[in-house]
């Protein structure tokens, strides 16, 4: 009876502690969501009207150098409860296509310096932490760098309507 008493105590202590912290978990569940990725490359098309007329681009996109990519991640834990704020800097290129003639293009490029933010909140359940709740991405530009401001987007979703989105990192969406 001891030994079983013992066995039980034993798998009780090993099992609820792996020798992970939660801020280390929680880290490594951010690390594996693609929510919390970098994407190298993005790329649209841009709008049609006077701009597109009198410049002509063709298409834009942004490499980000792989190697320049820095996170960091501010995670605060209460309880059963998590929330991150969550930051990534990173280098790259803005490139625009103003002209393509068969397999030749044309672009101009400039220097990116940005950086990003978003919040997130876990929730522990069970024995596992969960993320339940992401705000959008604000990006803004490293000290040194031209600045930009994007006052707002606009989505149109078929089943959801017209949404409005100003203040992304204010707006939290279940996941």
């Amino acid at each position: 009876m001891k030994r079983l008493y013992f066995l039980f105590i034993a798998l009780a202590v090993v099992g609820c502690r792996r020798g992970i912290s939660d801020e280390d978990e929680i880290r490594a569940l951010l690390e594996s969501d693609p929510l919390f990725q970098v994407t190298l490359t993005f790329s649209g098309k841009p709008t049609t009207g006077s701009f597109r007329s009198t410049m002509g681009p063709q298409n834009w996109y942004r490499y980000i150098f792989p190697d320049s990519v820095i996170k960091t991640y501010n995670i605060t834990v209460v309880g059963d409860s998590a929330f991150v704020h969550a930051i990534w800097t990173f280098k790259g290129q803005f490139r625009i296509i103003t002209g393509i003639s068969g397999d030749t293009f044309t672009y101009s490029v400039k220097p990116l310096y940005d950086k990003a933010e978003r919040y997130a909140i876990c929730k522990k359940i069970g024995r596992r932490w969960r993320l339940v709740k992401i705000s959008g991405v604000k990006f803004s530009p490293v000290s040194g760098t031209i600045s930009f401001t994007i006052d707002s987007v606009v989505i149109n979703g078929s089943s959801s309507g017209k949404k409005t989105f100003t203040d992304p990192l204010n707006t939290f969406l279940d996941t």
